[in-house]
């Protein structure tokens, strides 16, 4: 489990570390652009939250 847990905190870093680039970054942007990697960050927490709850469940919970 503690491997699992690493993994999945390590993946989901490099999502949200990825989508603040992208909010952070000196370029143009087009309209509603941060807006959607706001929401693109929440998905991705949702989706961290849900693996972390079914790996600490551990099987057959």
């Amino acid at each position: 489990m503690h491997a699992d847990v690493l993994q999945l905190i390590d993946t989901h870093l490099s999502e949200v570390q990825a989508l603040r680039r992208d909010l952070t970054s000196s370029r143009p942007i087009r309209p509603g652009e941060r807006h959607d990697a706001a929401a693109a960050t929440l998905d991705s927490l949702q989706s961290f939250a849900a693996e972390l709850q079914v790996i600490l469940r551990g099987p057959g919970r």
